[in-house]
């Protein structure tokens, strides 16, 4: 059941894609960090046409604990080759907003309706808010020049 529903129901947030896209063309590297299981994820970012657009995918799955704990964030961005502190992370869930945080990450809130109860205490937390993607931050890409 789960599966069909990423699968075929689930769609992207308003501006979503068209960010992604922004950042991926401004030669900005992309991670998913999810709690989702690979079969579930993965079909749902083919679906709506992003999963291309991703340098890592990361799922708990892979991981000894939760997006509550900071390990996940970490594990993306030194797959990445990204140091922490340059890392820009959107998240809708409390536990995850406070993890990425710990991290040393510049966080962003999300909001979801489910979450809506916790939008006070994420906004705390977070490095900024976001209602949808149309005002995102395009952060400025990390260039190694050797002299």
């Amino acid at each position: 059941m789960a599966a069909y529903e990423y699968a075929h129901n689930v769609a992207l947030s308003p501006f979503t894609g068209d960010y992604l896209r922004q950042l991926k063309h401004a030669g900005i590297k992309l991670a998913v960090a999810t709690g989702l299981p690979q079969k579930l994820y993965e079909p749902c970012l083919k679906k709506n046409g992003i999963y291309d657009l991703f340098d890592v995918l990361c799922s708990t799955d892979d991981m000894a604990r939760g997006k509550e704990y900071p390990d996940i964030f970490v594990h993306c961005a030194e797959r990445l080759g990204v140091p922490p502190e340059q890392c820009l992370v959107f998240d809708d869930v409390l536990p995850a907003v406070r993890s990425a945080k710990q991290a040393g990450m510049i966080v962003y809130g999300v909001f979801e309706k489910y979450s809506e109860h916790n939008m006070e205490e994420i906004k705390k937390i977070a490095d900024g808010y976001l209602i949808d993607f149309h005002s995102a931050p395009i952060p400025v890409p990390v260039v190694c020049e050797v002299v």
